[in-house]
């Protein structure tokens, strides 16, 4: 049975480390409050006293409650110290010295009682760290965790401890998860017990491989060592967050066709080390018949940067990698090369790759290592996740501006991503498919490239914040876009209807 767990990603890479004061162990436990015990609990000044950071410089630890008071390290330090005396406990002006918040003797003795392990307080220490260790280990684990699991742990913890008074309240949960930064967080990937057993020897099998790619890169040179990957895209798809009022429960948006949005096609880019973007692009729309009839294709987008094929499942198969090799790798590549390409098993079909290979030509072909496509390469590092950002934004402009144009049929996809591959191609874009070979390691001196992405600059540019007009003549309509090729400023219309093909670079 495979169990299914979720791998936890911190924001900053790796959890804080957590320090808890006792004051906080108080307001976990409300039977440390009661007026009995504040006046032996809390520091022997007065209630609006406040402490000077530079009067015990070096020694200072204060916690987080109590108007600042001492932290519990500090009070360990200032009894042990208090009680290292030869004959007798050393004098409070003697503590004083070196620990300036020490008021009386009564003090400390109150500190020494609450360091004891056996004490109220030192139980409710003792089962706050038992179930944070139960945390931290279900966490290393990859564990679903929930309020329950706490308070589970938290019950079993004061059993241990022999505290039968201590009640797991609500509130002891809110402040134990407060304390520790916990709170819910959407499950983004579910992996099994397998899965993280295997995860170093993924880490491994990409290292390898990054080392014997680059080594062919050193031979065959940049230009000549290229990645090709497939990618889907539903007819309809748009961004999945939007702005709404707070507090709404359910947020509706209105689209052009609900069945489109789970309808898809496939689109295979190529790029070289050199950060080119190869024309065409090959795309594998969805037929049911898994062909274009007569008619469809007489009234077919055609672009000279699209190669347009069909199957039933949208998926490519053995066909149409021969027809890629065929019509579009070895037209527009060296006489040797070397692909990089995941492992799909038709990859591996060595007699159909002898068959579409052209007589004088050389393919030499580099598989990924299974799962580790995310690792090394290059179009899935860094590629396919800003060509959907930037057709996305497309598809929200539409609709947001209601414009008169039925983006999810056939050819107005075909043209999208016509467009968007004539965008991405520009040199000023260079830099940004570089990463996704110099992220992995595949150069010895791993540059830091600094770019603007198709979407900053075509969208979020100085025209869209100036809200400048269309650049063609006698058009009154607002910018949409800002062409990455020739820096003009395209309303929609004459971007996508008038189909801005550029290749003039300003």
């Amino acid at each position: 049975m495979n169990i299914v767990e979720t791998e936890i990603v911190y924001e900053n890479g790796l959890p804080e480390d957590v320090s808890v004061t006792d004051e906080d162990l108080r307001e976990l436990d409300d039977r440390l409050l009661d007026t009995d015990d504040l006046g032996s609990m809390a520091p022997e000044s007065s209630s609006h006293e406040v402490f000077e950071v530079s009067s015990d410089a070096g020694n200072l630890e204060r916690g987080s409650g109590w108007n600042n008071a001492p932290s519990l390290d500090y009070k360990r330090k200032a009894v042990e110290y208090w009680k290292s005396g030869k004959k007798k406990h050393l004098s409070v002006s003697s503590v004083r010295v070196k620990f300036k918040l020490v008021k009386g003797e009564k003090m400390l003795r109150t500190w020494s009682q609450q360091l004891d392990p056996d004490s109220r307080l030192g139980k409710m220490r003792r089962i706050f760290d038992m179930t944070k260790a139960a945390y931290d280990k279900a966490e290393t684990e990859l564990a679903i965790i929930h309020d329950f699991d706490l308070r589970k742990w938290a019950r079993k913890a004061s059993a241990e401890v022999g505290l039968d008074s201590f009640q797991v309240s609500n509130g002891w949960i809110q402040k134990f998860k407060s304390l520790n930064k916990l709170s819910d967080r959407k499950i983004t990937d579910y992996v099994t017990k397998k899965m993280v057993d295997n995860e170093p020897d993924r880490y491994i099998a990409a290292a390898d491989f990054v080392n014997n790619v680059k080594e062919l890169i050193a031979v065959f040179g940049p230009d000549c060592v290229l990645n090709a990957d497939q990618s889907g895209f539903q007819y309809e798809f748009h961004s999945g967050r939007t702005l709404r009022r707070r507090g709404l429960k359910k947020v509706k948006v209105c689209v052009q066709s609900i069945s489109k949005m789970t309808h898809s096609y496939t689109i295979m880019p190529t790029i070289d080390a050199t950060g080119k973007l190869l024309s065409p692009l090959f795309i594998v729309m969805q037929e049911i018949s898994g062909d274009f009839g007569p008619l469809v294709k007489k009234d077919l987008f055609t672009a000279p940067n699209i190669y347009v094929t069909a199957s039933r499942s949208r998926k490519m198969m053995k066909d149409h990698l021969k027809t890629w090799l065929e019509e579009v790798y070895f037209p527009h590549v060296g006489d040797r090369t070397v692909l990089v390409i995941d492992s799909w098993l038709t990859y591996k079909n060595q007699a159909l790759l002898n068959n579409a290979t052209p007589e004088g030509r050389e393919v030499q072909v580099v598989t990924v290592p299974a799962k580790t496509t995310s690792l090394c390469q290059p179009l899935d590092v860094y590629g396919f996740r800003m060509w959907k950002d930037f057709a996305r934004k497309i598809w929200d402009w539409v609709l947001q501006d209601d414009v008169k144009c039925e983006m999810h049929l056939r050819n107005s996809v075909l043209k999208l991503q016509s467009l968007v591959h004539n965008q991405f191609s520009s040199p000023r874009f260079r830099d940004m498919w570089k990463v996704g070979w110099s992220h992995p390691g595949y150069f010895e001196n791993d540059e830091h490239f600094e770019f603007k992405t198709p979407s900053q600059f075509c969208f979020d540019s100085e025209a869209a914040k100036q809200n400048e007009k269309c650049s063609s003549p006698t058009c009154p309509k607002f910018h949409f876009l800002k062409c990455a090729w020739c820096k003009c400023t395209l309303c929609f219309e004459h971007f996508f209807h008038c189909n801005h093909f550029c290749e003039l670079i300003n």
